[in-house]
């Protein structure tokens, strides 16, 4: 799961708030509790009998280790909680905009080849990049193993998700001789420059130069044929359209008129609310594709926005 993955406005606001209701000469604030006793015991077991992992290993890693509370703040408050038109806003700017043709120029020849290879357009690519990581700028500066057995032990909501993904993230670390204990990433223990989790990195991260590694962490061109690869296998159907904006009052329309307005099969509507009025759009299978990467409604449209953008030579 690729996710969108960075502290959000909101979680940032809540957190800014707690701080600032503290007392200004408060006593250190106490560690918290360590994780429970016996799910890490039976998460080693697991590392042990089943990837192999020498138990003293997994034991070093974890000991001293405890969960971070603004993990679970941040978590609890997605950005994609936001209105759209904040969230576009966010996301959506005149700055990403210029700083993504740039990138875009400077990694043109592996756009052209992944754009060729899978036909996932540049700009698709180009903007999830901008999304995820202001194109490999902000990667993420939590440590992962931290924030992951935060959600794997403290969150039972998404412990059985989480659980997995922190044991996929120790093998990943081995394939890679990464050091699991100081790697940094999101607040959900997303990687790199595509931010994705670590199951994910290690189904679809490919080299875009056959014949080594694929580094995610400090190479763009890995970063796009990874990227590329991903959709690709998701389903990705080259040549058509991810959504197309309808007019407004299109919220009210019966079903039956929209065929003859976009005869394109499977056209999907959906409708945001916006200022007073409804933002709505037809959603194609593309749509469906990159919800994959992230399961939100507002973050695909937000990436077939800005793709938009850098596919236009205006501003």
């Amino acid at each position: 799961m690729t996710h969108a993955i960075r502290p959000t406005l909101r979680a940032l606001f809540l957190l800014g708030l707690l701080a600032a209701a503290a007392p200004l000469h408060a006593a250190p604030a106490a560690s918290p509790p360590p994780f429970p006793k016996t799910a890490v015991r039976r998460f080693i077991d697991r590392m042990v009998r089943v990837h192999h992992f020498p138990r003293a290993e997994v034991v070093r890693l974890f000991r001293g280790l405890r969960p971070l509370g603004r993990v679970l703040a941040l978590i609890h408050a997605p950005a994609e909680s936001l209105p759209w038109p904040t969230y576009r806003r966010m996301l959506v700017t005149t700055a990403r905009v210029a700083e993504g043709r740039d990138w875009m120029h400077a990694h043109a020849r592996t756009l052209a080849r992944v754009t060729a290879a899978t036909g996932v357009p540049a700009p698709v690519v180009a903007a999830i990049i901008g999304v995820e990581s202001n194109y490999g700028r902000n990667i993420g500066s939590i440590p992962v193993l931290n924030s992951l057995a935060t959600l794997a032990f403290d969150d039972p909501g998404r412990a059985a998700f989480f659980t997995h993904e922190l044991s996929l993230y120790l093998v990943l670390c081995r394939r890679y001789g990464l050091d699991a204990k100081w790697l940094a990433g999101s607040y959900a223990g997303a990687l790199g420059i595509p931010q994705f989790l670590p199951g994910t990195y290690l189904r679809y991260a490919v080299a875009a130069r056959p014949g080594r590694a694929a580094d995610l962490f400090n190479n763009s061109n890995d970063a796009i044929a990874s990227v590329g690869h991903y959709l690709a296998a998701n389903g990705w159907r080259r040549g058509e359209p991810i959504a197309r904006r309808l007019p407004r009052g299109a919220a009210s329309w019966p079903a039956g008129r929209l065929p003859a307005l976009d005869p394109t099969p499977h056209g999907k509507r959906i409708c945001l609310p916006a200022h007073g009025h409804h933002d709505c759009w037809l959603t194609y299978h593309n749509f469906r594709v990159l919800m994959t990467y992230n399961a939100s409604w507002l973050y695909v449209l937000a990436v077939d926005g800005l793709a938009r953008r850098l596919a236009r030579g205006g501003p």
